[in-house]
């Protein structure tokens, strides 16, 4: 607020515009998985032949995405927790269709993330127009992670939710509209990442509940040996 075809662990990192070695899961780091199991009924589990197949593009812009999303300076499981929710909300909403089949066409939806698309000034305007240059290390570094787990059949940190928002920062429109039934689902489902005052509640608002896609799989970009 996103035909299952099994990829090498292998892959490319994106950071800051150019292309890097091939880094190996295991030299990258290990997975730091979130610490509770989802509750609700979604798409975790289940058989599919639905795929989203990430372009090279896309990976970059999830980074990108994430890096406007997430709180870096969070520590330890708050940090991975909270970054996985927003890449898996980002590739519900690409397996959705309601923006766009792309991670671009998602991220540069109107009002959608607003680090991108709205008038706040610091909003870049869109996804080409936000330098590889501002991509954070440590977001890229996890979204590169979680997208191998996720490629190699991990589930979803947040069922097929579509939204997530922090009420702390939210506009007390949104919150009366739709805000406060996805912090309801969140706190029943578990799904709320970071910590402090920098938290995340994952859920759908009513008028997109049509939008949960059904599961899916994601097939990340191979590696050029």
């Amino acid at each position: 607020m996103g035909n299952f075809t099994s990829k090498t662990i292998d892959r490319r990192s994106f950071l800051y515009g150019m292309m890097l070695p091939l880094v190996p899961a295991a030299v990258v780091g290990p997975l730091v998985l979130i610490d509770n199991a989802p509750t609700d009924n979604g798409p975790v589990g289940q058989t599919t032949t639905n795929t989203v197949d990430l372009t090279e593009t896309d990976v970059l812009n999830l980074k990108k995405i994430a890096s406007t999303e997430v709180v870096a300076s969070l520590k330890g499981v708050a940090f991975t927790n909270q970054t996985h929710g927003v890449v898996d909300t980002i590739l519900n909403r690409v397996a959705s269709g309601k923006w766009g089949s792309t991670v671009g066409a998602v991220g540069n939806a109107p009002w959608q993330f607003s680090g991108i698309n709205s008038n706040l000034k610091h909003a870049y305007g869109t996804l080409e127009k936000m330098p590889a240059t501002h991509i954070k290390r440590k977001v890229a570094l996890e979204v590169d992670r979680w997208l191998a787990a996720r490629a190699a059949g991990t589930p979803s940190s947040v069922s097929n939710h579509l939204n997530y928002l922090n009420p702390l920062f939210s506009s007390q429109r949104s919150l009366k509209a739709w805000g406060w039934r996805v912090v309801e689902q969140a706190k029943k489902a578990g799904y709320v990442y970071g910590a402090g005052n920098a938290k995340h509640y994952h859920g759908t608002a009513p008028d997109l509940e049509k939008w949960r896609p059904k599961p899916f799989r994601i097939v990340i970009p191979d590696p050029v040996l």
